[in-house]
């Protein structure tokens, strides 16, 4: 039986995705949907053995700073959750993305 639990401060510098999900919460329009599709599609491919390990923070870094850039983040999501459609919409739009290279 477990009799204790430790807890630790975050690690942020050894990982930075963790911070970066931190704030991903708090942008809305979207952002935290860009960053599972991104976390996912990256995890995907390290285990395919076709990106590093350490690239799948910056797939994530860099698809969070495209969506910030683009013209999708005008989605109003701040004072309403997004529809199912909207959010498959952005998965499929990130995934798309990386895939082609658009983000890289």
């Amino acid at each position: 039986t477990l009799s204790s639990i430790t807890f630790s401060k975050p690690d942020h510098e050894n990982f930075p995705a963790l911070l970066l999900a931190y704030e991903v919460e708090g942008m809305g329009h979207g952002a935290p949907c860009v960053y599972n599709a991104a976390n996912e599609w990256a995890v995907e491919k390290f285990l395919q053995g076709k990106i590093k390990y350490l690239e799948i923070y910056e797939k994530i870094r860099k698809s969070v700073c495209w969506w910030e850039k683009s013209g999708m983040v005008q989605m109003d999501f701040v004072n309403r959750e997004p529809e199912l459609a909207e959010v498959l919409a952005i998965e499929a739009a990130i995934r798309n993305h990386l895939e082609t290279g658009v983000i890289k």
